[in-house]
């Protein structure tokens, strides 16, 4: 069962949805709009491909077109699964910064939320999808109890201009038939529980 609206506001009344700061005319008919922060990340490892570029004044990171060639682990572009990869954090200009397409940028929410009474599920927004942008990479679902910031794995398939504090996604929630035995805010295995701001990868912690 997904929640309407309805459901959605009695749940943040009794406190079993948190979303902060939530902004009621984001509340669409069975899910809320998310905005963007103002800060991205981008893999370290990806350096070689990288050529520092000014864009109106500010700095930015603009991928050349070698990334989008074949590219094999021996040309010293890969991110390692079992490694704790490095990144680089930067700014979203107000002026807006253009995704390059084919790379991976990590993003967060500016909005914190809590789940304790359904599964969250992270989607894109239509008219963003429509200009080629994808806002996750496989990893829209969260958990019952999970608190924090979304993180985004945002990749455009043609160069995007995008601006910070925009609505970049939406929340939606999905019934569940009881309470978990643990949610995820009490597992010892989770890895992202309040994780705030852009957070990469901690695959490594799993080797």
């Amino acid at each position: 069962m997904i929640f309407t609206d309805k459901t959605i506001l009695d749940s943040i009344n009794k406190g079993k949805i948190v979303v902060h700061p939530f902004i009621h005319a984001n509340l669409g008919t069975n899910s809320i709009d998310l905005t963007l922060a103002p800060h991205m990340k981008t893999y370290v490892n990806a350096e070689d491909y990288i050529q520092e570029s000014y864009y109106l004044g500010r700095r930015h990171f603009e991928i050349s077109d070698n990334v989008y060639k074949s590219v094999h682990a021996t040309d010293g572009y890969f991110i390692d699964s079992k490694a704790n990869n490095e990144t680089r954090k930067f700014e979203i200009p107000e002026e807006g910064f253009i995704l390059q397409p084919g790379q991976l940028y990590i993003a967060s929410t500016n909005e914190y939320t809590e789940t304790w009474n359904a599964v969250p599920k992270l989607e894109g927004r239509s008219s963003l999808g429509r200009l080629g942008l994808f806002i996750h990479v496989t990893a829209g679902y969260g958990d019952v109890g999970f608190c924090g910031q979304w993180t985004l794995e945002l990749v455009a398939t043609v160069p995007l201009r995008i601006y910070p504090n925009m609505k970049i996604c939406q929340i939606s929630y999905h019934g569940i038939s009881e309470k978990p035995n643990i949610d995820y805010s009490k597992k010892e295995s989770a890895k992202y529980s309040g994780q705030m701001g852009a957070t990469e990868s901690k695959m490594h912690e799993n080797f």
